[in-house]
């Protein structure tokens, strides 16, 4: 049984280390495109609603990773709490103007 290992280079670059006020900045960025893009999507609540829908968008930072997140009601009389929240992207900073996305999803809110 082979106990090597073989060093591979990849074309991945390293996560960049961001300062608290670079965050900021590039939450704010996010927060306007959030705000032109996805908050026009959502539409009012159903009448007699049967499932969960999405009420919010926001963003937030997880690690070196800005977040996309939904906000989904749970309107049922069996839910165990009233709403959920669920990252549906996620985008990796590593350079100025280059980012690499780690994860999508797709979401609608009807």
């Amino acid at each position: 049984m082979p106990t090597g290992y073989a060093w591979m280079p990849t074309n991945i670059p390293p996560k960049c280390k961001l300062t608290k006020w670079q965050k900021q900045s590039l939450q704010a960025e996010a927060d306007k495109f959030v705000n032109e893009f996805y908050k026009p999507t959502i539409q009012p609540p159903p009448e007699n609603p049967l499932g969960n829908y999405i009420v919010d968008f926001s963003t937030k930072w997880h690690g070196a990773y800005l977040q996309f997140i939904a906000r989904y009601d749970c309107p049922g009389p069996n839910a165990l709490y009233p709403f959920f929240l669920t990252a549906f992207a996620r985008l990796g900073y590593f350079s100025h103007d280059s980012w690499n996305i780690w994860h999508a999803a797709i979401t609608t809110s009807g």
